[in-house]
């Protein structure tokens, strides 16, 4: 919980180029953490980078930070 997509106003240069001219959306805004992706052309995106925001500790102390799942969907297109 807390972990979201990164607004593009909060990208570096560098994170812009990496990203690429994926389109990425949260799931629903209920569930900011589950991501879709795509349409993705498996040729050219074989690895994706995904800007993501991590929770301010200091905005809830109930945030322990460890391994958490981040569930991705992707979309490939027609004859998956």
């Amino acid at each position: 919980e807390g972990f979201k997509l990164a607004p593009s106003d909060r990208l570096t240069d560098e994170l812009k180029e990496k990203v690429g001219k994926l389109y990425i959306s949260p799931y629903s805004p209920e569930q900011e953490n589950i991501l879709v992706v795509g349409p993705v052309p498996g040729k050219k995106y074989s690895e994706m980078v995904f800007p993501i925001l991590s929770p301010n500790p200091a905005n809830n102390s109930n945030l322990h930070f460890g391994k958490y799942q981040i569930y991705l969907g992707g979309n490939r297109g027609r004859g998956q």
